[in-house]
């Protein structure tokens, strides 16, 4: 007796099934359905929110987040198709019933994912369907302020005769020299190195006569992260710089606005 009721207890036919391969797949299938329907509708985006930052560390955290948005998905689909089928085999319908449900269910998978994400971006507002399209439109239409400022020097001797094209050109070199130079103090303060320094300039002068008034105007290009507009000119033993800066692509009105008030304050001369 003893022996039958072991032998009961080791007996293939006791042991537990385990679940076929392909309904692995099957369930799987569904998670993926799910994670399309979260990308679709905005729903993964607005959960992991915009990137801060643009460092190493921000965007290694950002996909951090992504990563568990996307794996989070895919296993809470497999978890509901896989209580869907076991609510679907303990129902009460027949056999070839529950094998036609469960033969179209991947196909209604897609079709619901891809419907669900249409009404889900119908309802959400505008800001939360594109943030980043909302973002950079704003930044589009925001025009940054225009910096002005005026500095002066002793002339050295030099006059107005004196400003001549090879005046224009080193002024111009010193200007482009000078900027560079406050860029890459302002880029190590931030903490990088100086080999990762790496800027383009462009840069463009000439002389304006205004009222009699001799000008040499110097403009630079950043790589289109900034804009600056620098008016040179002689008060009698003195040289008066008004430096116009604006972050941006834009270009700096010279005779309006900041730099024209700058301008006529410095010089006393409008177009």
């Amino acid at each position: 007796m003893d022996k039958w009721t072991e032998g009961e207890m080791v007996s293939p036919e006791k042991k537990p099934k385990r679940p076929r391969s392909w309904w692995v797949v099957y369930h799987l299938w569904a998670g993926i359905c799910l994670k399309i329907y979260t990308d679709a509708s905005g729903l993964s985006k607005i959960i992991i929110g915009d990137l801060k930052g643009g460092n190493s560390s921000s965007a290694s955290y950002y996909g951090i987040i992504a990563a568990i948005v996307a794996i989070g998905a895919v296993a809470l689909g497999y978890f509901l198709s896989k209580k869907l089928i076991n609510v679907i085999e303990d129902s009460d319908i027949s056999r070839q019933v529950k094998l036609i449900i469960k033969s179209v269910l991947p196909i209604l998978y897609l079709i619901a994912s891809v419907f669900l994400a249409f009404i889900t971006l119908s309802l959400l507002p505008a800001q939360a369907k594109f943030p980043d399209a909302e973002q950079q439109s704003l930044q589009q239409n925001e025009v940054a302020p225009v910096i002005a400022f005026t500095t002066s020097q002793s002339s050295q001797g030099l006059t107005e005769k004196d400003l001549d094209q090879p005046t224009l050109e080193r002024l111009e070199d010193w200007i482009v020299n000078m900027s560079l130079e406050k860029s890459r103090k302002i880029y190590l303060d931030m903490g990088y190195t100086p080999e990762e320094f790496k800027s383009s300039v462009l840069s463009s002068s000439v002389y304006v006569t205004v009222k009699d008034k001799k000008l040499a105007i110097v403009k630079i290009e950043m790589e289109n992260i900034a804009r600056s507009v620098t008016v040179i000119g002689i008060n009698g033993n003195e040289l008066f710089r008004v430096t116009c800066v604006q972050g941006g692509d834009q270009d700096i009105p010279v005779w309006s606005g900041n730099c024209g008030k700058e301008i006529h304050k410095a010089f006393g001369v409008r177009p």
